[in-house]
């Protein structure tokens, strides 16, 4: 007597897709699927061998007549090799090479993987796909709350430090006192960092109070009733905004990150395209000259001089003398979204804004470098996929 998947093989040699139209289409995938797998040198599961004899039984007729003695392997199955178990990895914890990171490890499932999607509409920063079993998230207090929070049910190994961590965190939450509200701080550090950053902590001062508050994760209730783009900007829900380039001109969009004390800025270009580039340059050369920040700007990508666009690219920022080298006192600063400079990250320069003209600025090494930045401003005329408010 054969084995069951001797059996699986044995069609399979013959051809499975030949077994007729009795078979379902949906069934031979699998079968062929399975024997693939099988002389790959993978055996089954035992999942997958509970799925082979369902479809064995429920075609048993047609089987019986493609291959001789079939019934009874497929009555009383047997297998030439013990079921294959696949190791179930779950685990959360602070990335060696980064420990401004988590990781969330676990083997493929389902259920896990629409839980992972869901907490990326949430987190603070960008969620990045490492591998098939990986994903890395900026540790931030925030961050690391609604991660516990999703999996710890989930039967996921928590490294004991970020455990240590959200148990803190629940006791700040489970406090009824206004520790971190701005206008009673009890952390004289936090305070003198905030009054040097933004002024004096009166409600004098609500929109730049609110501008700062997700950066330095503190409480604030109190909203000034302005109507501008530089008080919605102050009050966004979120790190990352879009702002439609056809209703609100990219003039007032600097004049606000002015007005704001949001410079210098970064301003990141889709460096696939010259022709858009070219156009995207001319207007913020005009819009920085108008708000007057077009002294100490500086753009760090060019093309290759094969096509017109990419000439007149080139030759723009030298006419603009946007060719300048990078130093502490530059304001703003613009690269290419697929391309970050090694001297970027050499400098002490840091934007305390950007603005990007690409909606695929995500999950890359320029918005890893941005992850600190607490305002992020897509400035285009489609709304990026997920990830941020829209600022009217």
């Amino acid at each position: 007597m054969i084995t069951t998947d001797a059996l699986l093989i044995e069609l399979f040699q013959q051809g499975i897709e030949k077994l007729g139209s009795q078979i379902p289409n949906r069934d031979k995938k699998i079968l062929i699927s399975l024997s693939k797998q099988i002389t790959a040198g993978h055996f089954l599961t035992e999942n997958q061998s509970k799925l082979l004899i369902k479809i064995f039984t429920e075609n048993l007729e047609v089987i019986n007549n493609k291959v001789v003695n079939a019934q009874q392997p497929i009555e009383f199955p047997t297998w030439s090799q013990s079921f294959r178990v696949i190791e179930q990895v779950r685990k959360i914890f602070i990335a060696k090479e980064d420990n401004s990171r988590i990781l969330v490890e676990f083997t493929y499932n389902k259920r896990l993987r629409q839980q992972i999607s869901d907490l990326n509409k949430s987190v603070e920063g960008q969620m990045l796909a490492v591998n098939s079993k990986q994903y890395s998230i900026p540790l931030t207090e925030k961050n690391l709350h609604l991660v516990v929070n999703a999996f710890k049910n989930q039967g996921f190994e928590i490294d004991h430090i970020l455990m240590e961590f959200y148990g803190e965190i629940l006791e700040i939450l489970k406090t009824t006192n206004t520790q971190f509200n701005v206008f009673s701080l009890t952390d004289k550090k936090l305070e003198a960092a905030v009054i040097n950053e933004v002024g004096s902590i009166i409600e004098d001062n609500l929109i730049l109070l609110n501008d700062r508050r997700q950066r330095f994760q503190y409480s604030i209730f109190q909203k000034n009733p302005e109507i501008s783009l530089k008080n919605a900007l102050a009050n966004r829900p979120s790190t990352r905004v879009w702002i439609d380039s056809t209703q609100t001109s990219l003039d007032d969009v600097i004049k606000s990150l002015g007005e704001l004390d949001r410079l210098p800025l970064l301003v990141i270009f889709n460096g696939h395209e010259s022709k858009e580039c070219l156009k995207n340059l001319e207007k913020l050369a005009i819009s920085l000259k108008n708000c007057g920040f077009d002294s100490n700007s500086g753009i760090y990508f060019r093309f290759d001089n094969i096509s017109e666009h990419n000439k007149n690219f080139n030759n723009l920022i030298s006419q603009l003398g946007y060719n300048a080298q990078l130093t502490d006192t530059t304001l703003v600063a613009g690269i290419a979204n697929n391309k970050l400079p090694k001297f970027l990250l050499k400098s002490k320069w840091y934007p305390k804004s950007v603005i990007s003209f690409s909606n695929n600025f995500k999950s890359n090494k320029t918005s890893v470098y941005c992850d600190a930045v607490d305002l992020i401003v897509y400035y285009n005329d489609k709304r990026p996929l997920g990830g941020a408010d829209a600022i009217v």
